[in-house]
């Protein structure tokens, strides 16, 4: 989540003989979980945003994606559910924690 918009420049950075060992602990997403990133990013401009942080994704939102695009089968369904919303709930940790420094930081000046 926090480091594959650099892709690219360690890309790069590999190719040119310096060391990216970021691009070595890269998580691999297989393809049967690539439906719920796929949800998660296109769902995560749904989400509420408040004062000083953002709020989960709507559950109500999640339904009605699954409805249209998949996956299908209330077993399918709840799996996925649950998958974005750990997701979900990871990046809401991340994306708070440094909302909250932020603001920390901002104070001092």
């Amino acid at each position: 989540m926090e480091w594959g918009k650099h892709e690219d420049m360690l890309e790069k950075r590999r190719e040119s003989g310096q060391p990216a060992p970021a691009l070595d602990r890269k998580p691999t997403l297989y393809p049967d979980v690539s439906l719920v990133w796929e949800m998660f990013m296109m769902l995560s401009a749904d989400r509420p945003i408040g004062m000083s942080s953002a709020g989960p994704i709507p559950v109500l939102n999640i339904l009605a994606f699954m409805g249209k695009f998949g996956p299908h089968g209330v077993e399918d369904c709840e799996d996925y559910l649950y998958l974005l919303r750990a997701i979900d709930a990871e990046w809401l940790s991340v994306s708070n924690a440094r909302s909250s420094q932020a603001a920390k930081g901002s104070k001092g000046k």
